[in-house]
């Protein structure tokens, strides 16, 4: 009975410890803007008032030296794997595997004349989509144990769907996989894999990221919750990519 009793007590301490050491490891919320400059945000002097993101940064840390690739997709490739972005096969921009055959006749930039020849030519540094032998920051992350969960505009993929974002270490995602989209009416959204149509007179695409975004992470936690008398503690990770702000700003006074 003793040796019972005693083992029972080291198992509780046991379970205990993993417990303590599981629920310190932190939740991550990563938020990345195109197009914003540094000094547009409230803590960096801007006019725009952003007091949550003020809050934050007079309780955290800001920086006063920071570099990106100047573009959208290359500093997205650097973000999602540490790495300089012809490292990972985004040294330019996006392109597709396949030439476009059909382009608008109004815009010359729409056919992209790329034949497979052209492409065998093409160094991997410029190949145009995030090589899939490069590990991301979910995959590791997920490997470890965390949630991961992505909304916004992807754009680091081309056609292929190995090269989407839940082929690539998200468990779930909604948002556009191509550079732009319309605001009212995107092109390209998808949730997960499955290709959707955007439904509503009030859509918009900033608001729906972030209700999307609240949605995974209260689903998250909802499954924490019913896990949690197995004391499996899983820790989170969601990235938003936004969109513009004066632009949103710009929709609401038209709705007025």
């Amino acid at each position: 009975m003793k040796h019972l009793l005693l083992t029972i007590i080291a198992a509780v301490v046991l379970v205990g410890l993993e417990k303590i050491q599981a629920d310190t490891r932190p939740n991550i919320v990563l938020i990345m803007v195109d197009d914003m400059g540094w000094s547009n945000i409230g803590p960096y002097g801007g006019m725009v008032e952003t007091p949550t993101l003020d809050r934050l940064a007079k309780n955290g840390v800001r920086f006063n030296q920071f570099y990106n690739a100047a573009r959208c997709c290359p500093t997205r490739a650097t973000l999602m794997t540490g790495l300089h972005p012809h490292q990972v096969g985004v040294g330019h921009m996006i392109l597709p595997v396949r030439p476009i055959e059909a382009g608008d006749p109004e815009n010359p930039r729409s056919k992209f004349l790329l034949t497979s020849k052209d492409r065998t030519e093409i160094p991997f540094a410029y190949q145009g989509w995030l090589d899939v032998a490069i590990p991301t920051l979910p995959e590791m992350l997920r490997s470890v144990g965390y949630g991961t969960y992505m909304t916004g505009k992807w754009h680091l993929a081309n056609e292929k769907p190995e090269t989407w974002p839940l082929q690539r270490g998200f468990d779930r995602f909604y948002g556009h996989l191509a550079g732009t989209s319309d605001f009212f009416r995107p092109a390209n959204l998808h949730r997960g894999n499955k290709s959707i149509t955007a439904k509503g007179e009030q859509y918009y695409i900033t608001d729906a990221i972030s209700e999307e975004a609240i949605n995974f992470l209260a689903d998250h936690d909802k499954k924490k919750r019913a896990v949690r008398k197995k004391m499996i503690i899983v820790p989170k990770i969601i990235i938003l990519w936004g969109c513009l702000i004066r632009i949103r700003l710009f929709k609401k006074q038209i709705l007025l």
